[in-house]
Parts: C-alpha cells; structure tokens; sequence
C-alpha cells in the first residue's frame, strides 16, 4: 500500500513542472480518474523532447499503480480466506 501511494504521490509531484500539455489535462482529476487518464497518455519516442518525458514518467508510474493495487487485491482474497478457516 505505502508502494501505490508513492506512486501516485510521485504522479502529482512530476505534474506540477510539466508542461502545460499535460499538465492542463490532468489538472484537478479524482485519485481513480488521474491514474486512468496516465496510464493512456501515449509519449513520443523522442524523450528528450520535455512534452514526451512528462507524459512517459507519469505513465510508468500509472502503470505501476494499477499493478500495486491489484496485488492488493489478490493480498485481501487471499487473506479473507485464510481468516475464515482460522475463525
């Protein structure tokens, strides 16, 4: 869990000196909506071009957040049923 908040914690921090490109995208999204809308941002190959770079961190970070949260959930169904048998 610590993980998935640094991610997304990680997300606003590049957001704030990101262009405006997709910095006005993403401006002011619910937690669920921002991950979303960064996991579909498509860089250009160049990443030495700022627009690209500010738009592939984020989507590795995204990315790696909807992950996490995942192994969170297969974490609490296999936790649920390790506490039924034992109750």
């Amino acid at each position: 869990m610590k993980a998935r908040t640094q991610a997304i914690n990680q997300i606003r921090g590049l957001l704030v000196t990101a262009p405006d490109n997709p910095r006005g995208q993403l401006r002011g999204l619910a937690p669920a909506e921002l991950i979303s809308m960064c996991a579909r941002l498509r860089p250009a190959p160049d990443l030495a071009d700022p627009t690209a770079a500010a738009k592939s961190a984020p989507r590795r970070l995204a990315r790696r957040y909807q992950h996490l949260a995942a192994e969170i959930s297969d974490y609490d169904v296999e936790l649920t049923a390790l506490v039924r048998v034992l109750a």
